[in-house]
């Protein structure tokens, strides 16, 4: 199960676009909660969706997280599957509006920022997971994949040399809280950079 906040339907309309949304590591879909007021102004529904274990949403059990920590690509087959059950049981319970003829309105925009593009990008990766008939429906309703801020590792790529990652920075190992907000730090900091 997946937890989530829902602006509901747009008053109104029945072009309204629902934007999916799927947060980061570290900041659960409760950090777009001052987006939800403006959501319908520009008649979209927002639906603020809490990944796997986050914020009430279901908690990995020990096999998955097994698969999760040796890289096992069952655990990103699953991924695709929940969010693409996800995206069809929102369709079926809330009866939004398909994508337009003209493609510009109604259906639904999935967006992940940052690490939520894991998840994003499963749904494209590995098609072959969804049945054909939730593909076909799916086909009528995802209208738009976005991609907010995705790290490198969202598309398999290596880590640049001499990148930081503060997950794993020794000055704050083994302590989860520490390393928590450090990259609270490190995420919303500015920084000067060489003109290249």
């Amino acid at each position: 199960e997946l937890s989530f906040t829902d602006t509901g339907p747009v008053t109104g309309s029945d072009t309204y676009t629902t934007v999916v949304i799927l947060h980061g590591c570290g900041f659960p879909a409760v950090c777009f909660q001052r987006l939800l007021p403006y959501a319908k102004q520009d008649d979209v529904r927002l639906v603020a969706v809490n990944r796997r274990p986050y914020g009430g949403s279901t908690k990995y059990n020990e096999a998955e997280l097994e698969e999760l920590r040796t890289g096992q690509i069952s655990f990103l087959h699953r991924t695709a599957s929940e969010l693409a059950n996800f995206l069809l049981w929102f369709v079926d319970t809330n009866h939004i509006p398909p994508v337009s003829t003209s493609g510009r309105q109604g259906g639904i925009c999935v967006l992940g920022w940052s690490l939520g593009n894991s998840s994003v990008m499963t749904l494209l990766a590995y098609p072959e997971i969804i049945r054909p008939e939730m593909s076909a429906k799916l086909e009528r309703y995802l209208r738009k994949i976005l991609l907010y801020d995705p790290p490198h590792c969202v598309f398999g790529y290596d880590k640049p040399k001499g990148s930081y990652d503060p997950f794993e920075d020794p000055a704050f190992a083994n302590d989860p809280a520490a390393t928590f907000k450090h990259l609270c730090l490190w995420a919303t900091a500015y920084y000067d950079h060489v003109d290249p």
